[in-house]
């Protein structure tokens, strides 16, 4: 993130017709993690996007932050490791923000270099108190959240939602977002994946409704226990390109959360999302089944049954990465125009 800006205005300070490669900070609560914080999925997955377009992307996360030290106290530093080994494209740095002048002179380093600030779930209110003083004309701030983060979002030039999330006027349906990943030739699929996230007693009870198909069992979040040995999130698409059937549990409700079901449909894996008692889990349309306790056994039956001769999943253009970034770079680029038309300030 250090090297000479890139810049896409000319020198007579109009816009220029060919637009170099652009400079992205994330400001969220964790990337390395993503126990209990569902936006981590999407976000690592889109700035990969980013990365291999051309562009480039920082994620600043606060040191000691809560997704990061439960993990740790509940898993080890096993997790990070692979997440380390998975994603060693995606920068990131942790911080400890500072408080009055001080974290104002800190921010306005973080951001002084960048085409744009994208703030996601859970970040430090502070850092919103110092987006909205600024009215840097290079610099588009982007409000990527799941409820906004602020009665008044004036600070945020735009504003980014997650589908499943109200959208007001003005804003954009961004996510969430997987990595498509390439069909795998070498390995038959076989076998049926059971992976809980939360929700223990969901999870005991998708197990025992689906024993009679011996499934394998796996924890990519805090369900535990000997029948659920723990995999990091980031290690489960190979799990899931080799699997004829997948069974997600307990996801969450969070908008952000629906990435954790279609992880396996990115691997081309058949994904059936289980819904638990009372929730409102993000994801209930094809290529995502939908199952209650009830009928889980037999809408994973069918499945099983049919795949021998089933198609490779395909995942749907709104949920890919690539093409999720893409419309950030595009809804960035437009936004600047804004400003460098002479836009009113904020």
């Amino acid at each position: 993130m250090n090297r000479p800006r890139t810049t896409t205005i000319n020198p007579n300070g109009t816009p220029s017709d060919e637009p170099g490669p652009l400079r992205f900070v994330f400001f969220g609560e964790s990337i390395v993690s993503d126990r209990g914080y569902p936006p981590a999925t999407t976000a690592r997955a889109v700035m990969r996007a980013l990365v291999r377009d051309g562009h480039e992307a920082l994620f600043l996360e606060e040191r000691r932050n809560r997704p990061t030290v439960e993990l740790l106290r509940a898993r080890g530093s096993s997790a990070l490791r692979a997440f380390l080994e998975r994603y060693p494209d995606l920068h990131y740095r942790t911080y400890e923000l500072p408080t009055g002048l001080e974290r104002t002179v800190w921010f306005v380093r973080q951001i002084a270099t960048v085409d744009a600030g994208i703030f996601l779930d859970d970040v430090p209110s502070g850092l919103f108190e110092e987006a909205a003083r600024l009215n840097a004309r290079h610099l588009v701030l982007v409000d990527w959240s799941t409820k906004g983060h602020d009665s008044d979002l004036a600070w945020a030039d735009l504003r980014l939602r997650p589908a499943g999330t109200e959208a007001g006027s003005g804003t954009i349906t961004c996510g969430p977002a997987v990595e498509r990943m390439p069909p795998d030739t070498d390995d038959a699929r076989s076998g049926l994946l059971l992976v809980a996230y939360d929700d223990q007693e969901t999870a005991a009870a998708a197990r025992d409704a689906l024993a009679e198909f011996d499934p394998e069992c796996l924890s990519a979040g805090s369900v535990s226990g000997e029948d659920w040995p723990f995999v990091p999130e980031v290690e489960l698409s190979d799990r899931y390109r080799r699997a004829s059937v997948a069974v997600v549990t307990g996801a969450g409700d969070d908008p952000f959360a629906a990435a954790r079901v279609l992880l396996p449909v990115a691997a081309g894996c058949q994904t059936i999302a289980v819904s638990s008692p009372g929730a409102d889990e993000a994801v209930s349309e094809p290529p995502v089944l939908r199952a209650s306790l009830a009928d889980l056994p037999e809408r994973v039956a069918s499945l099983l049954c049919s795949s021998a001769t089933a198609p490779w999943v395909e995942l749907p253009d709104r949920y890919d990465a690539a093409v999720a970034a893409r419309r950030m770079v595009e809804a960035v680029r437009q936004a600047h125009l804004v400003r460098l038309a002479g836009a009113p300030p904020r």
